[in-house]
């Protein structure tokens, strides 16, 4: 009985051994270093250990490996290729009779576990599981044999990232980690922890090298399952980029944490959590790579200039060390981690006549070329300006203008009847050559017709017609326009008169209305039909090519990179100098470049920013049927039109609601609006990273179609300071998000 009880037992035994597999284990070399080799789980059973380390699901391909421990008593091993689904973990015992003594915790690969303290010579058993066939890397290396230092007397590490305490003795930093919870704070780590964070602190370090190791010696744990550790980089205590292995064994034990592609002189941040919860005793130590400074300095210099605080005399940038004598005579090292300012270069470019001087930014000059001022930036560096001036010969100014036949134009030193082009060549106050050029048009007589009832009682109404003409328009004895078209209806409440205006051929409507009902008010500059208010359209007319599809709005804040979109300005921001309510309505849409010219394929994301376009071409885009954006000889016949001297766009400007004081030390111009183009400052919306709303309140920003190329486009400024109608030729990006004012076919 007593033999077929041991024959059984015997039995058993050979079962478990063969269940695990452990039996074909594959002898491994402990090497000085890592070096990997490759194996295939398809040589393992697949089936269950009497103690599997709590895998909930072991229908995995694994397989076995035997190592034995070094006479330091301290070994890793780690696993290469990336798999979701991976185990790794570590056995103590004899085949049939295996005890796991380190688990995986994260459920993929690769992964190390260290084996920091075992008895030199003692055999151990290592199980590597992938859910399907694979070939999996792996090496075994030794440890150094690294003793516990003493403790420091040090600050205790402290709750968060902002306050990190740093490590300044090449002692034994030693702590707890506290059984009192504190707040992930800003709660960013976990996106970039291999586990959950409890009781986290915080020590800094100063990298002497790109690569830096951390000891860590535990004791003391309350529930025995030790602390997890990882060494970050940030700049703000925000935003964690990850430089060491995530280092929680869940177990008491040590081990060592390294970092690599570390900056020397710049400093990282260690975090330190009890593993759920735990509370732990530990020291730490600077196995290499750590600066262990009494006083830590980051500054800068200006490129070119020396730095001579704290007893330095350096002219480069980098890491610098100095051993000063502290209170009690011994040595306090200084390590001083020094940057420097390249100068600000700004580049002008600019224009005068020959009898004038160019007097901004600084400068005070009068010669064609180029032009250096030298200023201090905010950081007390150089900052170069560099102006590119032109000098121009003389002034050109061109005039259009209209007359009945048998008037006479006399202004601007003209006096002519007749039809055609004069050219006069002045001198202005500076003594300059001034070329004006006036383009007359006389019209022809009309004789025109008003019928209705002139004589009526106080209160009545009546209609009066007009015809002889093609076009009318009707004004009040106080010049103030009361209607348009054929026929008015008026009703006085006293004697008076009525003015009406016609033509012969056909002039601007006084609005016009997009396809979503939004109305504009139209005035006639030249021979042109304008937009007088900014276009708030979101749907392309019937006529265009994208009929009926409707822009997407940008989310405030966010990227739109060169999606067709437009940017709804919230009507609470940045709106302190415009006060007038009608005015925020027209000034509400700003649309980036494709959107506006209605580049792109109807409902997709991508519009044909690349596309070049000339300075004469034009499209409807965003703009209703019959009418387009303006390309830039548009704004040419508009500027010739209004005469505008230096391109002076007061005269366009509206009379209110831009800037008032002064703006960039300069003081601000307000507007005449002589032809009620009634130009309003609406900013402009810089779609980089999160995206800025600029200048609403100081400048005017409209499209052009063209010129275009590549990535940039052209677009018209009106500033609020000099009054200038400037265009800038590919001066920007079109992804940003601008005004846009639409004129008639």
């Amino acid at each position: 009985m007593k033999k077929l009880l041991l024959f059984i037992s015997y039995l058993l035994v050979c079962s478990i051994c063969a269940a695990n597999d452990c039996g074909t284990a594959i002898p491994l070399t402990v090497g000085t270093e890592c070096t990997y080799n490759k194996y295939s789980t398809s040589t393992g059973k697949g089936k269950a250990c009497a103690s599997d380390c709590g895998w909930a699901d072991m229908k995995y391909r694994e397989v076995w490996f035997t190592a034995n421990i070094p006479s330091t008593g301290r070994l890793a091993i780690a696993t290469q290729g990336s798999y979701i689904d991976g185990f790794m973990s570590i056995y103590r015992g004899s085949c049939g009779n295996l005890i796991p003594y380190r688990c995986s915790s994260n459920g993929r690969l690769p992964e190390i576990l260290e084996v920091p303290d075992l008895p030199a010579g003692e055999q151990i058993y290592i199980r590597v599981a992938l859910e399907s066939d694979a070939q999996v890397g792996i090496c075994v290396y030794q440890l150094e044999n690294i003793e516990k230092p003493k403790c420091s007397v040090a600050a205790a590490a402290a709750d968060y990232c902002g306050n990190a305490t740093l490590i300044q003795s090449p002692d034994g930093y030693c702590g707890n980690t506290s059984s009192q919870y504190s707040v992930d704070a800003p709660g960013n780590l976990q996106n970039v922890f291999c586990g959950s964070i409890e009781n986290n602190s915080w020590l800094q370090f100063v990298a002497a090298e790109s690569e830096a190791s951390l000891n860590i010696f535990v004791n003391n744990c309350r529930r025995g399952i030790g602390i997890q550790m990882r060494i970050y980089g940030t700049d703000d205590c925000i935003h964690f980029n990850p430089y060491s292995n995530c280092w929680n064994p869940a177990i008491e034990t040590n081990g060592v944490l390294t970092a690599r592609n570390l900056t020397p002189g710049k400093r990282y941040y260690l975090m330190i959590d009890g593993y759920a919860g735990d509370v732990c005793d530990y020291t730490i130590s600077g196995g290499k790579g750590v600066e262990m400074p009494q006083t830590f300095i980051e500054d800068n210099i200006c490129k070119g200039k020396r730095y001579t605080k704290y007893g330095f005399d350096v002219g480069e940038p980098g890491v610098y060390r100095r051993k000063l004598k502290g209170p009690t005579g011994k040595d306090s090292l200084v390590v001083l981690s020094l940057s420097a300012i390249d100068p600000v270069y700004t580049y002008l470019k600019g224009s005068i006549y020959a009898c004038e001087r160019y007097t901004e930014n600084g400068f005070n000059v009068n010669t064609a070329g180029k032009h250096y001022i030298t200023r201090t930036s905010a950081q007390g560096c150089d900052s170069i300006v560099e102006l590119d001036l032109e000098v121009k010969n003389q002034k050109e100014q061109y005039i259009y203008a209209s007359i009945c036949s048998g008037e006479v134009y006399d202004q601007n030193g003209f006096k002519e009847s007749d039809k055609g082009v004069y050219t006069k060549r002045l001198k202005t106050a500076l003594g300059c050559d001034s070329i004006v050029t006036l383009n007359l048009d006389v019209t022809s007589t009309i004789d025109i017709t008003v019928t209705g009832k002139t004589d009526l009682c106080k209160g009545d109404e009546t209609v009066l017609t007009a015809s002889g003409g093609s076009y009318y328009k009707w004004y009040d004895a106080d010049g103030n326009e009361i209607g348009e078209g054929e026929s008015v209806t008026v009703k006085p409440y006293a004697s008076t008169s009525y003015k009406v205006v016609t033509s012969a051929e056909h002039k601007c409507p006084s609005s016009v209305t997009d396809c979503q009902g939004n109305t504009y008010r139209v005035v006639r500059i030249g021979e042109q039909c304008w937009m007088a208010e900014n276009l708030r359209c979101t749907k392309y007319d019937t006529e265009s090519p994208l009929a009926g599809y409707e822009l997407p709005k940008v989310v405030e804040n966010r990227y739109m990179g060169y999606s067709p979109a437009y940017y709804l300005i919230p009507m609470d921001e940045a709106w302190y100098s415009v006060r007038d309510t009608e005015v925020k309505k027209t000034l509400t849409h700003l649309y980036n470049w494709g959107a506006a010219m209605g580049l792109t394929e109807k409902g997709s994301h991508e519009s044909n920013v690349y596309m070049d376009v000339t300075e004469d071409e034009t499209f409807q885009g965003i703009c209703p049927n019959g009418w387009h954006v303006p390309s830039l000889f548009d704004y040419y016949d508009l500027v010739m039109s209004v005469g505008l001297p230096d391109n002076d766009a007061t005269a366009l400007r509206a009379k209110n609601n831009w800037y008032r004081g002064t703006y960039m030390g300069e003081k601000t111009i307000d507007g005449l609006d002589t032809y009620s183009f009634s130009l309003y400052p609406g900013g402009v919306y810089n779609l980089y990273g999160d995206g800025v709303l600029e200048m609403v309140g100081y400048e005017a920003f409209l499209w052009c179609c063209g010129p275009a190329s590549g990535e940039s486009a052209t677009y018209i400024l009106a500033k609020c300071n000099n009054g200038a109608m400037l265009y800038s030729e590919y001066g920007s990006g079109k992804y940003t998000a601008r005004s846009v004012r639409c004129v008639k076919n």
